[in-house]
């Protein structure tokens, strides 16, 4: 078999030990053997032929990883089947969770306590939206891909307004050249969009836009007291700036469903359009917002569309530039058979050289600041430091400017503590709907909807 890059850096990092990263991790004084580590079954969701076969290529260098089984569940019912198995001990040993699960599958979880990690050593390997995964206790998962959001951009159809370059700020979208992208029939039913923004039900992330629009001028969704780690609502934040027309929450309520609205002038999405995603990938809409790993998806949707991907455009306030992004994480279950085994397995996954590997492999990067920043490490005095190095050469040895992209909109990225997916689903759906209805103010559909999230909290 033909040695890849990456698994001469793998082979070169799963020799002797457990050491991951800079954080240098005895777990175990490792013999090498197959019966120190024993067997580890990981579930997640991810296409099971990278990991599988990575996981192979770095067996060749550590016998410990030949014991290591990924199953590929089905995304629909992964959270049931999972609840299901752990329950009655017939689940797997590490599971693959993201962010937005942190809180609603912790019970499921053996927390990695802050003896083991300190906060301060979490916050300075991981990029700052994996902050969802501390909780008072301890670690819920440990972070290794990040897959953020980014702006996806029609080169034809931008070419055709005299642009060159996607908007850098929100307010490029009511310039005229941008404004021309937006064409009407007749009937006055759009026929091709600036950009999907404004309903729920047909923008694929719209939870999702809409938090990081509040984050983008200083607002936030839940926080934590820093004294008790207490988790609250804070839709209903004031801003504390003074700049703003209204809190954080309905300037970026207001501004989003505005594109929905027929009485403006910069109208160009309604609820009778095609999936936003979709939209895009035909060649209907200029820009869309996604996520990077569904740069492939839209490639294979459409082979000839000519597109782009930059970082979404910022609000240009003093908060600097923020996106969002999903991080997906490797827990250790609670009812674990090989709880050693699985922690050892665990810290191995989220090392430089293996969460870069699978990362890469799906269109997405690694979570860790040493990989992402060039310079994060100044010198290498150890050979840990020099496999980091070595992880962060590879990264960026074949880097092109959307992989670029992907890099710099990882590191900006922020997040949020969801209290349960689902039913924040429900509450964003109904404050963007209640306004862009006429049903409520924006104050008030925001009110509401802080005061839902606070007994979803208060049920935890």
């Amino acid at each position: 078999m033909k040695t890849t890059p990456f698994q001469i850096i793998l082979l070169s990092v799963f020799g002797a030990s457990a050491i991951v990263g800079v954080l240098v991790f005895a777990i175990l004084t490792s013999t090498g053997t197959q019966s120190t580590i024993g067997p580890v079954v990981i579930w997640g969701t991810f296409d099971s032929k990278s990991i599988t076969q990575i996981i192979q290529d770095s067996s060749n260098g550590d016998a410990n990883l030949a014991l290591v089984t990924y199953v590929q569940k089905d995304p629909a019912t992964y959270e049931a089947d999972l609840t299901r198995a752990l329950a009655s001990g017939t689940g797997p040993d590490l599971f693959i969770m993201s962010q937005d699960q942190a809180i609603q599958d912790a019970s499921e979880v053996s927390l990695i306590p802050y003896a083991e990690i300190s906060q301060s050593q979490y916050q300075k390997l991981f990029i700052s939206a994996t902050s969802p995964f501390l909780l008072q206790d301890g670690i819920v998962a440990l972070p290794f891909i990040a897959d953020p959001m980014v702006l996806f951009w029609n080169k034809d159809l931008l070419g055709t307004a005299g642009l060159t370059e996607p908007p850098e700020y929100w307010s490029q979208l009511f310039t005229t050249p941008m404004q021309s992208l937006t064409v009407k029939d007749d009937a006055g039913s759009i026929t091709q969009s600036l950009i999907a923004l404004g309903e729920y039900g047909n923008i694929d992330h719209a939870k999702d836009i809409v938090a990081t629009l509040i984050m983008q001028v200083g607002g936030a969704i839940t926080t934590r007291d820093p004294a008790t780690g207490d988790l609250t609502g804070s839709l209903g934040k004031a801003d504390s700036s003074g700049s703003l027309q209204g809190t954080p929450a309905e300037s970026a309520l207001r501004f989003y469903t505005e594109f929905a609205d027929p009485s403006k002038d910069y109208y160009s999405w309604n609820r009778a359009q095609q999936l936003a995603s979709m939209a895009f990938a035909q060649g209907n809409s200029a820009l869309y917002l996604g996520y990077a790993s569904e740069q492939s998806v839209i490639e294979k949707l459409n082979p000839n569309l000519k597109f782009a991907i930059s970082r979404i455009p910022q609000s240009g306030t003093t908060q600097g530039p923020v996106t969002t992004a999903r991080i997906y994480a490797i827990a250790i279950a609670r009812n674990s058979r090989n709880l050693v085994g699985a922690k050892t397995i665990a810290y191995t996954l989220v090392s430089a050289p293996f969460s870069n590997a699978i990362a890469n492999s799906y269109g997405m990067v690694s979570p860790r600041r040493d990989v992402l920043t060039p310079g994060a490490i100044k010198a290498a005095p150890t050979s840990v430091d020099a496999k980091v190095n070595a992880a962060r050469a590879l990264a960026f040895a074949s880097s092109t400017p959307d992989q670029d992209v992907i890099t710099q909109s990882a590191i900006i990225a922020q997040g949020w503590s969801d209290p349960d997916p689902v039913k924040t689903d429900d509450i964003f759906r109904a404050m963007i709907e209640d306004t862009t209805s006429g049903a409520m103010l924006f104050t008030e559909a925001i009110g509401r909807a802080n005061s839902q999230l606070l007994a979803i909290i208060a049920g935890n």
